[in-house]
């Protein structure tokens, strides 16, 4: 069987970002305006903590070619990946400085993004 024939057969179980590109952009966008909500844990990739560069290029790859396409794009992005407050309040750090640098965590994470874009 062909590579072409499978993806043809198949594609819906394919990850969107793992379509060729001529399949993922068509001619009529569907949407002109989206918000993309990322956890921190997307840009975890294989790692347990911080940030895989590989899955931050990847992620503003696919970011940068949906605004190349004419779509108005807002993202929303976590800390999650560095830091997590809640866990350390409930170890008996103050609360509202865990939430603090939680904080700290999604301003990383966005420089990170805005840096990749």
């Amino acid at each position: 069987m062909r590579k072409t024939d499978f993806r043809a057969r198949h594609s819906f179980t394919m990850p969107w970002f793992a379509r060729r590109r001529e399949d993922r952009m068509p001619d009529a966008l569907k949407y002109s305006r989206i918000l993309l909500k990322l956890s921190g844990e997307a840009l975890l990739g294989a790692a347990d903590y911080g940030i895989d560069p590989i899955v931050l290029q990847r992620v503003a790859g696919e970011i940068a070619e949906a605004h190349a396409a004419g779509v108005q794009i807002g993202v929303v992005i976590g800390g999650g990946n560095i830091f997590r407050g809640a866990g350390l309040a409930a170890a008996g750090m103050d609360r509202v400085t865990g939430d603090h640098m939680g904080m700290l965590a999604t301003v990383m994470n966005a420089l990170a993004l805005q840096d990749a874009l």
